[in-house]
């Protein structure tokens, strides 16, 4: 389960995210630069991809602590490895 504040900060976030993917939806109908669309959709993808990092750093903090706890460390392992193979593609 995700601590209170964290949980609140990334709820923030991604409320500011969804704005931004509106403002690019904005963009686009209004025929701006394409440079200035893409710039835009460069730093949305980059406050996406933050969130999605303290993300990880949420699980890894919670979960780990209680797989070494239980004995269950590899399977941590295993999980966390298939965690990024999915995060990073």
């Amino acid at each position: 389960m995700m601590d209170e504040r964290n949980k609140e900060s990334i709820i923030n976030r991604l409320s500011r995210i969804e704005g931004q993917v509106k403002g690019v939806s904005r963009m686009i109908k209004e025929e701006k630069y394409c440079s200035e669309v893409l710039i835009q959709i460069a730093a949305t993808r980059s406050a996406l991809h933050s969130v999605g990092v303290q993300m990880i750093k949420d699980h890894l903090s919670q979960c780990l602590d209680t797989a070494i706890r239980e004995n269950r460390k590899d399977e941590f392992v295993e999980e966390l490895g298939e965690l990024f193979a999915r995060y990073l593609k």
